[in-house]
């Protein structure tokens, strides 16, 4: 564990993702309350805490699972790995797009296993062209299954991307992806961002890439972070693991 991550442990129980303040541009907090609506097992609709954005799905076959226990005891929405995702269409003005920075962070489960060797899509936004749409994925790597950042060019970070991790992703023009805390490599990125959609579990362009298979817990979007806010939502994420 770093150092900066344990230190903000101690902080975090304090911590809610809100006291970024207008650096917090989208928060879909764990489905409890009133922030979704269920069709039977099925989520139908999944609100932000910030903007009210809602992703949604009208389509009950394609509408995840809602689990009150399915991430280590936590609500979450179980996503099948065949044609589950919502979205929300456009982006709403509130979230960098273009050339602006941001930053994607979740918690989730990646259940594909690495013999599964399709690329599976965790967050998504932007237009319907891969390079104009900051993407999460899921990819394998010489039998191990990775985490990347992607717009028009792609990053991953170390370690093996399965079971429950909290994922960041920094969309800026040295981009890089954060697993459980571990940064990867920078990769130099043009950000053209579009403004079509946002899409969790599928990519923007909803085509033929595949949907994400396992959970997720929670979704935030925002600005650039300093190192101990980075830290602080790192250890918030990470509550219940």
């Amino acid at each position: 564990m770093i150092r900066a991550w344990a230190l903000a442990m101690m902080d975090s129980a304090s911590f809610s993702p809100l006291d970024l303040g207008s650096k917090l541009k989208a928060w879909w907090a764990p489905l409890e309350g009133a922030n979704h609506t269920l069709n039977g097992s099925g989520v139908a609709s999944w609100t932000d805490e910030v903007g009210g954005y809602v992703v949604s799905q009208a389509t009950a076959s394609s509408q995840p699972t809602y689990s009150a226990a399915g991430f280590n005891g936590g609500a979450c929405a179980m996503f099948d790995g065949s044609n589950d995702y919502l979205a929300l269409t456009p982006v709403p003005g509130g979230i960098p797009t273009g050339s602006a920075p941001s930053e994607i962070w979740t918690s989730c489960s990646q259940d594909a296993p690495a013999a599964d060797t399709t690329g599976r899509f965790l967050v998504s936004y932007g237009d319907t062209g891969f390079s104009t749409q900051r993407r999460l994925i899921r990819a394998v790597t010489a039998g191990v299954n990775q985490c990347l950042l992607a717009e028009d060019s792609v990053a991953s970070a170390p370690g093996d991307f399965s079971g429950a991790h909290v994922v960041r992703g920094v969309f800026s023009a040295s981009a890089y992806v954060e697993m459980d805390g571990v940064a990867g490599a920078t990769a130099a990125q043009s950000l053209n961002t579009g403004a079509v959609r946002i899409v969790f579990g599928r990519s923007s362009t909803l085509g033929g890439t595949p949907a994400w298979q396992g959970a997720i817990r929670e979704v935030a979007i925002t600005d650039l972070l300093t190192a101990p806010q980075a830290a602080l939502l790192n250890a918030y994420l990470h509550r219940g693991f």
